[in-house]
């Protein structure tokens, strides 16, 4: 019987996952980029994207409508002229879609979005595939330059209000919660990179099992279902840098495992 390339190579990156021997380089690595109608730090966030395309990642790009009103697909593909688009009438199966991909960005997160995605709504394209990477446990990296109220380009009059702010700063921790990785547009490729090349399921694993204790504080880039399986304690600390995947922080409460920030 023959196989396509893609097949096979699809075959052994999926063999090598399970022995604990994800390759080091990002190529062929599926990033799915969500965009909605948020502008500060798209600029940006889209240079950071350039970078990981060219180190190999394959992007595909969401676009809700108001990120094609607010930033055009032309915009994007004037950057990334190889990568895919899609947009609402796209994405028929929302769960095969985002299953597809091995990491998912959200290069501008904004205020609303973030607000959404914390109480669980999703009402569009964008909130919807952000809710399917959170249930299948896919590592999830946002910028948080717009959503974030102390950035300088933040109005004034939004941070008169003090309770407001509050709220929608506890909207940004009950992602984190989550275990979305929210870090500043000009690190994005930087930190995308720095999950994708880390050996999840080995390097973090060894590191539990040589020092599995209350004490010990877990610093590796990504938390991950597998980490969690090899924890023996009832209280696993983490840095405060570190991705905790949806899957790790559900199999730790399933185990009773309490997962503290510092």
């Amino acid at each position: 019987m023959n196989y396509s390339k893609e097949t096979v190579e699809l075959i052994v990156r999926e063999v090598l996952k399970q022995l604990g021997e994800v390759p080091s380089k990002p190529d062929g690595l599926k990033l799915l980029v969500l965009f909605s109608g948020g502008k500060l730090g798209a600029d940006e966030a889209l240079a950071q994207l350039k970078e990981l395309r060219a180190s190999g990642y394959q992007i595909t790009a969401a676009f809700t409508p108001s990120a094609k009103r607010v930033l055009g697909i032309d915009w994007f593909s004037s950057v990334l002229p190889d990568s895919e688009i899609v947009t609402e009438s796209d994405v028929l199966s929302p769960l095969d879609f985002v299953k597809d991909a091995d990491m998912i960005a959200v290069p501008v997160l904004t205020l609303n979005t973030a607000a959404k995605v914390a109480f669980g709504i999703a009402d569009n394209l964008m909130t919807t595939l952000f809710m399917q990477g959170l249930l299948q446990g896919k590592p999830i990296i946002a910028a948080k330059d717009a959503c974030d109220v102390n950035h300088p380009m933040c109005p004034k009059s939004l941070k008169s209000s003090q309770v407001y702010v509050n709220r929608l700063q506890e909207n940004c921790k009950i992602l984190e919660k989550y275990g979305v990785l929210l870090v500043n547009a000009a690190d994005l490729s930087r930190e995308v990179n720095q999950c994708a090349r880390q050996d999840v399921r080995y390097s973090a694993n060894a590191y539990l099992k040589q020092q599995n204790t209350d004490t010990t504080i877990f610093s590796e880039r990504v938390l991950s279902m597998g980490s969690v399986a090899e924890w023996e304690g009832k209280v696993l600390r983490v840095s405060k840098g570190t991705l905790i995947t949806s899957a790790a922080r559900d199999l730790a409460y399933e185990r009773g495992i309490e997962i503290v920030r510092p």
